[in-house]
């Protein structure tokens, strides 16, 4: 009822009130959303700018997966006629300079629903880096009767996988978010009838565990090969 008596100038008040309240969240929405895309375009600006010894951990990467699809390693190996993929050649470093995050950009050639970003991780022990394959995140596509492009798949890595990486400073610079490597010291990578890793030395022998665990897992389909 009284709500029923609130009378006309009461009504235009509360109006007022949502007009200006609407106003206010759509302001804060566009100020997120540019600042967003401030922070991507720093994202890749950062990740961009490479130093020769950095970029060689790229490129050892590469000669790793070249190597494992070679002997036919479960994951790296398959039917090329279906699916292909290959390492975006953005990625992300710690300031330590000895932990990395890579994305594989994985692309269905057929009437499938899905891409893939596959998570790979390298970790540098005692001066030479080690690589290994972590999650996957599914991305759906958005035109099946195409291949999806790199350069799209890029962009979900951009904002799905690498968003986390750089953070503000208190003095509003960004820079390297260490939390962004927390993954790989999760107990996700803890090795069943091990002790719990106290120490770098230990999680070193656990990321060689897991290193050296793929190469038991070979793929001996005859898959149709594209070259």
């Amino acid at each position: 009822m009284d709500m029923l008596r609130l009378g006309k100038k009461g009504w235009v008040l509360i109006i007022m009130i949502l007009i200006v309240s609407c106003g206010k969240e759509q302001r804060h929405k566009e100020n997120s959303d540019n600042e967003m895309a401030q922070y991507l375009i720093e994202l890749e600006s950062e990740i961009y700018t490479r130093t020769k010894g950095e970029e060689d951990i790229l490129s050892a990467l590469n000669d790793s997966i070249t190597n494992w699809k070679r002997n036919k390693l479960r994951g790296w190996y398959g039917d090329e006629s279906k699916g292909e993929g290959k390492v975006d050649s953005l990625f992300a470093i710690n300031k330590e300079k000895d932990k990395a995050i890579f994305v594989n950009l994985a692309r269905d050639l057929t009437d499938g629903r899905l891409n893939a970003l596959g998570y790979v991780y390298g970790v540098k022990i005692e001066s030479k880096w080690y690589f290994f394959s972590g999650p996957t995140q599914f991305v759906s596509r958005k035109d099946l009767s195409k291949p999806t492009p790199f350069s799209e798949l890029h962009q979900e890595a951009l904002n799905k996988v690498f968003r986390g990486y750089l953070k503000k400073s208190p003095t509003d610079e960004w820079e390297i978010n260490e939390r962004f490597f927390s993954d790989l010291t999760s107990v996700a990578w803890y090795v069943t009838g091990w002790s719990e890793p106290q120490t770098q030395e230990d999680w070193d022998k656990i990321y060689l565990y897991h290193v050296n665990k793929k190469w038991k897992h070979k793929d001996t389909t005859a898959y149709s090969r594209t070259q």
